[in-house]
């Protein structure tokens, strides 16, 4: 990544129960916090909390989604959108993944938003967020896990906060611990 952003980035590595990724990073202006627990929720909290940025930009570091998205994810978020989640559903997205994969993850999103009423095609893509919008409802969402993305999502939903869903390049064929 170094070299393609056109701004001063920062970047803060969460490792939350992967194998030990401290070794093969070769970026040292990164920050690296590591936790032993699996937690996605964990990990999106502490990297928004740890931010020195009003602008806040996960990847996962599997690198399955193009650079791309951040510049245009930086782009609404300067222009007054809250959250930006880079959709796997949304036309326009180019996907390459495993159909069980696909398929799985489209009946997740469609579950959650039949429960929850979200509006939300893809609420595991990957995200942006508006760091003062978002700071204050991360107490609200108590889940380390999966599950926070939704009760993030939710709260944000209730507190008015600005969603949008944009188009995403994904090459997704690394191994799911919940797909064997």
């Amino acid at each position: 990544m170094d070299g393609y952003f056109y701004h001063e980035a920062e970047f803060i590595i969460l490792e939350n129960g992967s194998k030990n990724l401290a070794g093969k990073f070769a970026y040292t202006e990164a920050r690296y916090v590591q936790r032993d627990q699996p937690g996605l929720g964990w990990a999106l909290r502490e990297g928004i909390r740890r931010s020195s940025n009003e602008k806040v930009v996960f990847l996962p570091a599997d690198m399955s989604y193009d650079l791309d998205f951040v510049p245009r994810a930086l782009t609404h978020l300067q222009n007054g959108t809250d959250i930006v989640i880079g959709s796997k559903m949304v036309k326009g997205s180019e996907v390459e993944r495993p159909l069980k994969r696909k398929v799985l993850s489209e009946l997740y999103s469609f579950y959650v938003n039949y429960v929850h009423n979200l509006s939300i095609l893809d609420v595991t893509g990957t995200k942006g967020f508006k760091k003062s919008k978002v700071a204050p409802l991360l107490d609200s969402c108590g889940k380390d896990g999966i599950a926070f993305e939704v009760q993030l999502l939710k709260a944000a939903k209730k507190a008015g906060l600005r969603v949008k869903e944009i188009p995403v390049k994904v090459n997704d064929f690394r191994k799911s611990r919940f797909l064997t």
